[in-house]
């Protein structure tokens, strides 16, 4: 896709000219966690760090939420009550968790979907945008439970966000490394020096030769 400019638009990035720097809205980008809940608590609270932990590199980068897929799935016990379940979220600068869906009875054959728009909510409430940090402790998403002592259940979340440019880069210095040739050449080991024959001046000495020398020590071998 070209923009009227003649430049190519990708993800929300367009190429930059000699005459003008490129553009970059954000990119999109995905991450899943999968949440174990014990049956008895009334759910669980997430930080950014935990919804994101693709992005945890120690570098900050700005984005902002756009979408939780939320499936949902408890155990399979019929002596247990079923659960009932609600996604709710905040962003740093709202004071309490927001819900845009009933509570649901969750499922025990398939899983449940429980899916949370945050530019749907951001229509209505503008700070539900705020741009977040990627090392933010803040918590964000909560999924709630109606009521305790219930079945265990588990959550797989995946966390849609729009990831902006960096404001920080990291020089790496590329040390050259001085290879020596000789090194990884096959050394052949040293062959043992062999005793010398007095009969034999020009090679070893034999094993008849050792043992005629040893019982006429006093005499010389020739």
């Amino acid at each position: 896709m070209r923009n009227r400019n003649g430049n190519r638009r990708r993800n929300g990035m367009s190429t930059a000219t000699v005459y003008r720097p490129g553009t970059a809205y954000g990119t999109a980008f995905t991450d899943t966690v999968e949440i174990l809940a014990s049956g008895t608590g009334t759910g669980f609270f997430l930080s950014v760090a935990e919804l994101l932990p693709s992005l945890q590199s120690g570098f900050n980068r700005n984005f902002v939420f756009e979408k939780f897929r939320v499936e949902v799935l408890p155990s399979n016990d019929a002596n247990a009550p079923s659960r009932v379940a609600q996604v709710r979220y905040r962003s740093q600068v709202m004071n309490e968790f927001v819900a845009l869906a009933p509570y649901k009875v969750l499922s025990r054959v398939n899983p449940t979907d429980l899916s949370y728009d945050v530019n749907r909510l951001a229509r209505m409430v503008p700070t539900a945008k705020e741009i977040h940090s990627t090392t933010d402790t803040t918590l964000v998403f909560n999924l709630g439970f109606a009521n305790e002592n219930r079945e265990s259940t588990v959550a797989r979340i995946t966390t849609v966000i729009r990831v902006f440019p960096q404001t920080s880069t990291s020089a790496s210095i590329s040390a050259l490394k001085v290879v020596d040739r000789d090194v990884g050449k096959r050394v052949e080991p040293e062959a043992e020096p062999q005793e010398q024959d007095p009969l034999r001046p020009d090679g070893p000495r034999s094993a008849e030769s050792r043992v005629r020398c040893q019982y006429h020590a006093q005499t010389v071998c020739l």
